[in-house]
């Protein structure tokens, strides 16, 4: 495998547009475009997130440290593994057939971005909005600091304007 010598822009007359190469991605690998240069990863945080993704899905709370750290933070707080857990647990109760699918993943050696997205049906109010059993569709941004192997800070915006247009 061969990374291209100098900075990889458009400058360089390299194309990198969506059309022509979204993304790179070899086993093993992850790449990213970091300060015009494309940088290899030896190590990616990509099979772990993918491990927390089906442990969300098939609720599977008893796995949950597995991912994620005891002293997690939350947007700024730390709630720790036993207030994570809560949360995901009352997004469940909220949102009963709540499935998370990836839309866009982006991951290093200690971080994580990704898009979510949600096609769900709450029973009642979902983020102070008054949903009542319809069908919505939205999105999340979420950056993830991955620290010894687990999830140690979490940085989330959802798209509540795209349901409150639904609504």
């Amino acid at each position: 495998m061969t990374v291209p010598p100098g900075p990889l822009t458009p400058a360089s007359g390299a194309d990198l547009s969506p059309r022509s190469a979204p993304f790179l991605f070899w086993v093993g690998f992850s790449y990213h475009v970091a300060r015009g240069t494309v940088a290899a990863m030896t190590k990616t945080t990509e099979p772990m997130y993918h491990g927390y993704i089906d442990c969300l899905n098939a609720r599977d709370w008893a796995r949950l440290g597995d991912f994620v750290h005891e002293d997690v933070q939350y947007n700024g707080t730390r709630i720790g593994l036993d207030g994570y857990r809560a949360m995901l647990e009352r997004d469940v109760a909220a949102i009963p057939d709540l499935r998370f699918v990836i839309a866009l993943l982006v991951c290093d050696a200690s971080t994580v971005a990704a898009r979510l997205e949600f096609d769900v049906t709450p029973v009642g109010m979902l983020f102070d909005l008054p949903v009542n059993g319809r069908r919505v569709q939205f999105s999340e941004n979420v950056f993830y600091e991955v620290e010894g192997g687990t999830i140690r800070r979490v940085w989330s915006l959802i798209d509540t304007a795209a349901i409150a247009a639904q609504i």
